[in-house]
């Protein structure tokens, strides 16, 4: 009887352990949009096309370091451009801590051109 209760409290301990580990793992290989837009500082003064111009010097497959967390941008695609709202969308392609991610970012408020 005593040996069946310490298996069945080590299988307990065992399942959230594993479920435990599974949540670090995930908090770790994901990233939030909030972390993305800290990596793009764009001007509010300029108009969408002067940001969308810095995307030049933005540089890809660079580390970047945020919330504990590897993040590296390989692609920043430009979509939804409205100059006339003073907004435009960026698809954004790279890993986080070596995990494959994608994500839509929304940009807002800039400088409207007419």
């Amino acid at each position: 009887m005593k040996i069946s209760k310490q298996i069945s409290y080590f299988c307990v301990l065992t399942v959230i352990l594993i479920a435990c580990h599974r949540n670090i793992e995930d908090e770790f290989t994901t990233v939030t949009p909030d972390e993305l837009y800290s990596l793009f500082s764009f001007d509010t003064q300029k108009d969408v096309y002067e940001n969308l111009q810095l995307l030049n010097s933005f540089s890809t497959e660079k580390q970047y370091h945020v919330n504990r967390k590897t993040i590296v941008v390989s692609n920043c695609i430009p979509d939804n451009i409205d100059a006339s709202q003073g907004r435009f969308s960026l698809t954004v392609t790279g890993t986080v801590n070596y995990t494959p991610f994608q994500e839509i970012l929304n940009f807002k408020g800039f400088k409207i051109n007419t």
